[in-house]
């Protein structure tokens, strides 16, 4: 054998070697999968689940009639639907818009109208996930409730 034919080997098996410690060398649909890039609608290898890093109105708090429910979570998750979070009020659930983060890592709930006064509000997540796939650590629900802070017009001066 050769000098050259023994070097070649050598780097060869070298190479195996860090490629089966690093994991694999790409995405070969077996679960090797070492993809970053999440523009192209894929996501790095990730076995943990998302957790809600933060939520607003937070648990018991004493919140606006004008409340916006704004929840932060520590990873990037899929677009959060309208039959996966519920706000529900005294008289059921409140209608509104879910207007995602534009760094995927939460959402806003904007409800259509303000809330009731005085009342106690639930909020409900289920089924969200991050973009490889893993549930989102149960939360369950928390409650909030609205005081009336809307202050009346100014009245015009009089001369």
């Amino acid at each position: 054998m050769s000098l050259f034919q023994w070097l070649t080997r050598g780097c060869c098996v070298a190479l195996l070697l860090f490629l089966v410690a690093c994991g694999g060398g790409g995405d070969d649909s077996t679960g090797g999968s070492v993809v970053t890039d999440a523009s192209q609608g894929r996501s790095p290898v990730d076995g943990a689940a998302p957790r809600l890093l933060s939520q607003s109105p937070a648990q018991g708090a004493l919140s606006s009639v004008a409340s916006v429910v704004a929840v932060r979570f520590d990873e990037q998750v899929t677009e959060v639907a309208a039959d996966q979070f519920s706000l529900m009020g005294p008289d059921g659930p409140v209608s509104g818009e879910i207007e995602p983060h534009e760094d995927g890592k939460g959402f806003d709930f904007l409800p259509d109208d303000y809330l009731k006064a005085y009342s106690t509000y639930r909020v409900v997540l289920t089924d969200v996930e991050d973009l490889a796939g893993n549930p989102l650590e149960p939360i369950g629900d928390w409650t909030f409730v609205t005081g009336f802070d809307q202050l009346p017009p100014e009245l015009p001066e009089f001369d």
